[in-house]
């Protein structure tokens, strides 16, 4: 059911006399106020994808020459949990500001009121024209090669966005990973396809008994369905570009993982419904962009007077001698952003001139990982560096 033009979904309560309740969607219903009119269909709009498109809002004040991009960093150590009381116990966001230290934010986050405090925190930066640059440590966007698989768009991030969250031509919608992973591996095997998600740890919770038709196969396997498939196959499917030409501490866990300490699939999962409802509610009022989506360079007129989110990987920047929590996660990539940007590297660490027109297209559907370096010195010149095409200039 579409309110004022955005999605949700509903269900009835346990106790039917409670009537209906909201299962995805709750940022749109919460911004209802009591006694406000509400416009609801049960079609949306004509073109729903636009809703989460850049709107009109005004951009903020152009930058003088020499000074740092942004005025204050934020990031937020996210949370796959599916219990409110694990989520506050893991989220956490650090924030500082060119002129003052990193800080804990005060407060226990849930995923719900993560989305409202950058809200907040936007609107309220933009209103004194002080620059954002912020994140969260989920992907922002998934593989080429899974929304090749499910017939999605592939020439538009946004849009692909929508229909991942909507479920559009008949894939399931993006919900809790042991629902969603379920639904979207029995979706490709009765189309003859592998199943795509999997989990070491929890494949008969995910799976909820259920097996591949003729087989013992649980329905979300305890091992890679494609761990066997040839590499330029698996780098497509289940890479990324930022995970194959990764070149920092760690290494990334790919998208296909899920429910097992360490893995990102699942709470990447529950971050894009979220990310879509920051982008519908920012659409018209806040000048907001996401690298590298909405352009491959940050110096270029797509990010200017905008606040800007890009991808953090906490594992990639963490000093090796910090311990890994939850608060030196957040706190080491607003450290590792600041620093990038005070040092005047930020614009080249977040740019895309070393690559041809095809790999930048497939970076602007999957993202990349911020301060994951594009260029290589290995690159021959004049080459794109992932694909070893000629640059075309």
């Amino acid at each position: 059911m579409w309110i004022n033009d955005q999605p949700t979904t509903w269900e009835w309560a346990k106790n039917s006399a409670d009537g209906l309740k909201v299962i995805q969607g709750q940022v749109f219903w919460n911004l209802v106020e009591s006694g406000q009119p509400v416009q609801v269909s049960l079609d949306g709009p004509d073109d729903p994808a636009r809703l989460i498109m850049p709107g009109a809002a005004a951009t903020l004040r152009q930058r003088k020459t020499g000074r740092p991009l942004f005025d204050r960093y934020i990031v937020a150590d996210y949370s796959g949990a599916s219990s409110e009381i694990l989520q506050r116990r893991s989220i956490c966001i650090a924030d500082a500001t060119a002129k003052r230290p990193i800080a804990r934010v005060a407060g226990k986050f849930t995923r719900e009121s993560l989305l409202a405090f950058f809200l907040r925190t936007l609107r309220s930066a933009t209103d004194q024209g002080c620059r954002c640059l912020l994140g969260c440590d989920h992907q922002y966007g998934v593989p080429l090669g899974f929304a090749e698989l499910l017939g999605l768009e592939t020439q538009d991030w946004r849009t692909l966005l929508h229909q991942l969250v909507i479920g559009a031509n008949g894939v399931p919608s993006l919900e809790h990973p042991k629902f969603y992973c379920r639904k979207v591996n029995q979706w490709l095997v009765a189309r003859g396809h592998l199943p795509y998600f999997y989990t070491a740890t929890k494949a008969s919770q995910y799976s909820d008994k259920q097996y591949i038709d003729g087989t013992e196969c649980l329905i979300v396997p305890a091992t890679d369905p494609r761990g066997d498939r040839p590499e330029a196959e698996r780098n497509r499917l289940v890479r990324r570009l930022t995970e194959q030409f990764w070149a920092l501490s760690g290494q990334p866990k790919f998208f296909n993982r899920v429910g097992d300490n360490g893995t990102v699939g699942g709470q990447s999962i529950l971050g894009l419904e979220k990310f879509y409802g920051l982008l519908a509610l920012t659409a018209d009022s806040i000048p907001l962009a996401v690298w590298p989506f909405d352009g491959p360079d940050l110096d270029s007129s797509a990010y200017e007077g905008r606040h800007v989110l890009v991808e953090p990987y906490p594992s990639g920047v963490r000093p090796t001698d910090v311990m890994q929590t939850d608060w030196d996660d957040a706190k080491s990539c607003v450290q590792a952003l600041r620093n990038a940007d005070f040092n005047g590297q930020l614009a080249g660490l977040l740019s895309f001139r070393s690559v041809c027109g095809e790999c930048i297209r497939r970076v602007r559907m999957e993202g990349w990982i911020a301060l994951n370096p594009v260029r290589s010195l290995n690159s021959p010149a004049g080459a794109c560096r992932f694909c070893s095409n000629s640059l075309n200039f």
